[in-house]
């Protein structure tokens, strides 16, 4: 369960996102820009002086947002909104839900992109959305400003549904320790709910426990992260052994009886050359000599 505080209350009858669940800033987003209640309320993206407003995501970085006065639902038209940086040089996938539990996505879209609809998923109403940064993209990942919902319902207020560690959005298999050579300990389906007990020390892995005990490892980006992996423990890694060099075999071979050894030549100072012809076309084309 995330334990952010909970952001203050937004204006009544905001139709802006109003809480940050959860925030996981990839590689190379700058500090500057990891600020993610600048994701609340209603758009204020601020291009001169550069970039007031605005959360950057960093590569294959994660933020999950509630909406508590209002619901998203599926009305006429489109029914949400996300504003980013308007060059749209990013992409996002995002991702939507009703309960936390069960999740629909916009597989790809830009940061900035058209209106969304939830039609489109065959979902009626949603309170979480999940923006992921998708890569291939810039360094610094999906630049965000807010999420708006462009019809609304009554929201959950303050009684938002729990939320489970993590999600699985696709088959993920976990693994004995935090790296892709490692042995794998089982395979999960799309939807397997997770608690989420640590995580490697620069929270590129995360280590995962099924509801049956089973637990293992896998990338960060992987799973549908629920929590702040800055407030995880941090679990130590084994390190590998570098493996011992094998020593070049020495040759034990015997020349056979009654063999004289081979004599290893004196160089003479001379260079024996063997001067071969050479066809006047091989020195013309693609191929000449120079």
């Amino acid at each position: 369960t995330s334990t952010r505080a909970p952001t203050a209350p937004p204006a009544p009858g905001s139709a802006a996102a109003d809480r940050i669940v959860a925030y996981n800033p990839g590689p190379r987003a700058q500090a500057e820009y990891t600020d993610p209640e600048a994701l609340l309320g209603e758009p204020d993206l601020v291009a001169d002086p550069c970039c007031q407003g605005m959360v950057q995501l960093g590569k294959r970085g994660t933020v999950l947002l509630a909406f508590t006065d209002n619901s998203i639902v599926d009305g006429d038209g489109p029914d949400l909104q996300i504003f980013g940086e308007p060059t749209n040089d990013d992409y996002l996938l995002v991702e939507v839900s009703a309960d936390g539990r069960t999740w629909a996505a916009f597989q790809r879209v830009t940061e900035s992109p058209d209106p969304l609809d939830l039609a489109d998923l065959g979902v009626d109403r949603a309170i979480y959305v999940r923006l992921t940064d998708r890569q291939p993209g810039t360094a610094t990942g999906a630049e965000l400003d807010a999420v708006v919902a462009l019809n609304s319902s009554a929201g959950p207020g303050g009684n938002l549904p729990p939320l489970p560690d993590a999600v699985t959005r696709n088959d993920l298999t976990l693994r004995q320790e935090p790296r892709m050579a490692a042995g794998e300990v089982v395979t999960l389906p799309p939807g397997a709910e997770l608690t989420l007990p640590a995580r490697s020390g620069n929270a590129r892995w995360v280590k995962l426990e099924t509801g049956d005990g089973q637990s293992g490892w896998c990338r960060a980006f992987e799973v549908g992260l629920n929590i702040d992996l800055d407030d995880t423990p941090v679990e130590p890694v084994p390190t590998q052994p570098a493996p011992a060099a094998t020593p070049s075999p020495t040759s034990t071979e015997q020349p056979p009886a009654g063999a004289s050894p081979t004599a290893t030549p004196e160089p003479s100072g001379w260079l024996d050359v063997t001067l071969l012809p050479i066809a006047t076309g091989d020195l013309d084309g693609p191929g000449r000599l120079s």
